[in-house]
């Protein structure tokens, strides 16, 4: 390394020779070191220029280059070169001996510096030095790492202390000793153990819980709505306004109705139909059903009521039971609905025309029983006449009893031999109706 004097002085430079690898060690020393290039120069007491220069005649020649040359700086001229004095080799650097008076030529004792260099394998002299200059002792602690491999940190202080002693060494030792890791590892230590994580999950998890709440909320709310309009889709009912009876069912909605385009305006009249009214049936078949049902009964009781006279023709019930049994259409197409409403409209209408038709022959049977009192001349034989007339009102009483079946009335009514009537017999219309 090379120093430079202070300006009150004069301008000469005092040179060590230094070899390859302790020029090498500092080129590590300086690439390794976190601190500015210009920090580490001054605290080794080495300038740019010639650590620049080192750097590039290492980067062109490697080694060799370092061991072939030397600093960049040119040799002091003779006027400014300073009387040559010998350094002591120690182990530990002195106090910075700047201020010291350069000791005359005659002072310095060449046996002493010849027993230290020849225990330590003196070397030639530098054509830049005025002393010979020491060679350290090679221990493995010293030996360069290669190129390639860069060196560990714990090596710091051991290449520091193992540089060649000089005026002013320990100086540079106190200013590289209060260079401590401690801070930079305790603040690595620290820097885990700071809780940033937890407040930010913890934040993503009320987050999340709040979403998850607002699903929930918005699914019950969903299933409420579908719900309601299930139940309202599901739901028929009738309405009667100006003597019209319509259908009508809910919408898929929680609220509204519509019109059930299948089934057809039935002109009701003054029939009485409020109990179908208020009431909601769930389908259409059980609506039409319920008021095929009520429209029936109606009309059964409005027979039981009715005279003899008004059999033939169908009552306001029964012509409102067969419009609907037709769906309003007399010639659409049967399906099972109306085939189901058109047997059972005909046994209504059977079962009301053998109830008069029984109550016929009784009077038929009455009133020949009179005939034969009173010796009324009628063609045919009086007495069969009369037998038959009760076979027929018992049969069709039969029928027509509630529980009572076909085998009943047979069993009730006696069997008729075959009648040889004569060819010009006549037969009243009475006795053709009945065996018709």
């Amino acid at each position: 390394m090379a120093e430079q004097s202070g300006s009150g002085r004069g301008k000469g430079r005092k040179n060590v020779s230094l070899d390859e690898h302790e020029k090498k060690a500092i080129l590590d020393t300086v690439s390794q070191s976190e601190k500015p290039v210009a920090q580490i120069l001054r605290e080794l007491g080495l300038s740019r220029s010639t650590y620049y220069n080192w750097l590039s005649r290492y980067e062109e020649e490697g080694l060799e280059g370092l061991k072939d040359k030397r600093d960049s700086e040119k040799p002091l001229s003779a006027e400014e070169t300073p009387i040559p004095e010998a350094e002591e080799v120690t182990t530990g650097a002195g106090e910075l001996e700047e201020d010291k008076p350069t000791r005359p030529e005659a002072e310095t004792k060449p046996p002493e510096i010849a027993e230290v260099t020849q225990r330590e394998q003196v070397r030639g002299s530098s054509p830049y030095s005025d002393t010979i200059a020491p060679k350290m002792q090679e221990t493995p602690r010293w030996k360069a790492p290669e190129p390639t491999v860069r060196a560990p940190e714990a090596t710091k202080p051991e290449m520091d202390a193992a540089k060649v002693p000089k005026s002013g060494t320990r100086r540079m030792e106190s200013r590289v000793e209060p260079k401590k890791e401690e801070p930079k590892l305790a603040e690595k230590t620290i820097k885990p153990q700071t809780p940033k994580s937890p407040p930010s999950d913890l934040g993503g998890s009320k987050r999340r819980s709040t979403f998850f709440t607002l699903l929930v909320i918005i699914a019950v709310i969903a299933g409420v709505v579908i719900t309601i309009s299930m139940y309202n889709a599901s739901g028929y009912f009738f309405k009667s306004s100006d003597g019209t009876l319509t259908l009508w069912k809910g919408k898929f909605a929680p609220f509204g109705t519509m019109e059930v385009s299948g089934f057809k305006r039935l002109d009701v009249g003054s029939i009485d139909v409020s109990p179908v009214l208020n009431h909601r049936y769930y389908g259409e078949w059980e609506a039409v059903n319920a008021l095929f049902s009520h429209i029936m009964n109606q009309a059964e009781l409005s027979m039981e009521e009715a005279d003899a006279s008004g059999v033939g023709s169908p009552g306001p019930f029964l012509g409102l039971a067969e419009e609907l049994a037709n769906g309003g259409e007399p010639g659409a197409e049967p399906n099972r609905r109306s085939l189901s409403f058109k047997y059972r409209l005909l046994q209504k209408r059977i079962s009301h025309m053998e109830k008069s038709l029984a109550a016929m022959y009784r009077d038929l049977t009455g009133v020949l029983s009179d005939l034969k009192v009173q010796n009324v001349p009628i063609p045919g034989n009086i007495e069969q006449m009369i037998n038959e007339s009760t076979a027929r009102a018992v049969e069709l009483e039969g029928w027509i009893s509630p529980g009572a079946s076909a085998e009943t009335a047979q069993k009730t009514s006696p069997a008729q031999p075959p009648t040889e009537e004569p060819a010009a017999t006549k037969v009243g219309p009475e006795s053709k109706e009945g065996t018709d």
